[in-house]
């Protein structure tokens, strides 16, 4: 009797903590061997220019589930690190953002993905909302499932998302050394909502995404 007591009460702890935290568990990743399934990056203005530029070997793939306002992390290899983390654009944690960053502990401050993931002004497919999956007066489900699977880039390091985001807004006051930033090392991910429970249907408001079961592929070269 003593020890299921000490077994609920860590439970209870274990409940708590993650709840104050509002940070889901993740699940374990598994890496496998692969060929790149993408297109050599073009340099063009054009749809294979944000392509992997290094050699992809690897994949390694998890499963995972987030309630509404939950930060879903999970470690893929050391110094990388995917997150959902909860966003409000439209309503309140309507929804998550895509994140790729270099530690385990924080919240993916810096996102590696969004930075280099077009476009780069509005929404792009690191946006998951709620309003989405519904037509314009959130009356119906929206026409057709692209939007359940997402394609997006990232990069690997602090000192690269810096440069790129002194490429992208320049201080006058730093003297930047000129970088190409189409040479800085970057890869894919797809992300792959499974299953997907919104909330707030009601007529002419913004609906929020209550749970989401997903797949995420990262692509990766050997260690």
């Amino acid at each position: 009797m003593k020890n299921l007591r000490v077994d609920l009460n860590i439970s209870v702890l274990c409940i708590i903590f993650l709840s104050l935290m509002g940070c889901q568990s993740s699940h374990s990743s598994i890496c496998e061997s692969t060929t790149n399934p993408f297109p050599q990056p073009s340099g063009q203005a054009d749809d294979s220019q944000y392509n992997p530029n290094i050699e992809i070997n690897k994949v390694c793939s998890f499963t995972g589930e987030v309630e509404r306002g939950q930060i879903y992390r999970q470690k893929i290899k050391d110094d990388l690190v995917f997150c959902l983390i909860p966003n409000s654009f439209w309503v309140e944690n309507g929804g998550w953002t895509i994140n790729v960053g270099d530690e385990i502990g924080n919240e993916c401050a810096d996102n590696f993905a969004g930075i280099v993931t077009p476009p780069f002004h509005g929404y792009n497919a690191t946006f998951v909302q709620g309003w989405q999956f519904r037509n314009e007066t959130n009356t119906a489900d929206s026409k057709g499932n692209a939007t359940r699977t997402r394609y997006f880039n990232f990069i690997f390091n602090q000192s690269d998302f810096e440069a790129i985001f002194n490429s992208h807004y320049p201080d006058p006051a730093v003297d930047n050394l000129e970088i190409d930033v189409s040479k800085i090392p970057r890869s894919r991910g797809i992300f792959t909502i499974k299953e997907l429970k919104l909330g707030n249907l009601v007529p002419n408001e913004v609906p929020w995404i209550e749970t989401m079961k997903f797949e995420v592929k990262i692509y990766l070269s050997a260690d």
